[in-house]
């Protein structure tokens, strides 16, 4: 994926000069609090996108980054395979309380998949993004890599297992098959969860398995660890096929990957606020609606 000196931002309705060069897509996704069609971003998350745009001159990196709202993210995930929508449309979002707006998170998993699947580029959560040094070494990762996962900074005490850190971040090739079965896997989750009809207690559960590990299914290193990138060795004696090496990386079906640290940064303001308020793991509510929402 090469890359020229300028950088363009697009919020929402993809404005901006053309590049002489194809830009590497960033994409986020936002879905406003008091009004899930609302396309207007938060000052925070608007100068977030600002800081990232100085990066990006910084590094001499081109991006288009582009924050999709819910209708732009619905029409791409349409564009992908519209049978999802069956779900999407599902997804409740009741702005009555608080909390039924947490279920929110079951559409970025869905969105983040799609959009790698058709753009490539970047995704990123709203409160991330690198600094000018980890986006110049992700630009040369792409070059080299069709899929670029992030591997958890933290270990636990004692624990060999090397994770993988959930996808605040993940960078791949356009049109890769690695995507379009994790959106299949993905799909049929839903489709399992919808079928049972989960209760306001039950739905919790279904976040969680249909959380962004799913990216990771194909690649992890063990069924039982969900996100289990790879064994570090240590000093003791060794695990087989174990690594201490900085990168780990792999092919699935003809298609390389790659597992790094990379130090993101984190706008903190943003993630409080989202821990505070939204956190999927403090709702009460039914995860899904017995009727569709209507199309924006």
């Amino acid at each position: 994926m090469k890359t020229a000196l300028m950088c363009r931002l697009t919020m929402f309705l993809a404005l901006g000069a053309a590049c002489d060069a194809a830009p590497m897509p960033v994409s986020y996704f936002f879905v406003n609090r008091s009004d899930y069609v609302a396309n207007v971003a938060p000052p925070a998350l608007a100068a977030m996108v600002r800081d990232y745009a100085d990066a990006a001159r910084r590094a001499r990196v081109d991006v288009d980054i582009t924050v999709y709202g819910y209708a732009s993210a619905r029409a791409l995930v349409a564009s992908v395979d519209a049978s999802l929508l069956f779900f999407w449309d599902r997804v409740n979002l009741t702005y009555a309380t608080a909390s039924a707006r947490r279920y929110a998170t079951i559409l970025s998993n869905v969105f983040r998949y799609a959009v790698l699947l058709a753009r490539g580029g970047v995704y990123h959560d709203a409160k991330m993004r690198p600094g000018a040094d980890a986006l110049r070494s992700l630009v040369a990762y792409l070059e080299r890599y069709d899929v670029v996962l992030e591997e958890n900074p933290r270990r636990e005490p004692g624990s060999r297992n090397r994770k993988f850190r959930n996808t605040n971040m993940a960078a791949a090739r356009p049109g890769l098959a690695y995507f379009n079965a994790t959106l299949a896997s993905m799909a049929a989750k839903l489709a399992a969860a919808y079928a049972r009809r989960p209760t306001a207690d039950e739905s919790r559960k279904v976040v969680f398995h249909l959380d962004s590990h799913t990216a990771f299914e194909r690649v992890r290193r063990d069924g039982k660890h969900k996100m289990l990138m790879a064994y570090a060795c240590g000093d003791e004696v060794p695990k087989p096929n174990c690594t201490d090496a900085a990168d780990v990386s792999g092919v699935v079906d003809g298609e390389s990957w790659v597992g790094r640290k990379w130090r993101l940064e984190t706008a903190g303001d943003i993630a409080a606020a989202y821990n505070a308020k939204g956190h999927w793991s403090t709702a009460h509510e039914r995860i899904f609606l017995d009727d569709a929402r209507p199309p924006p």
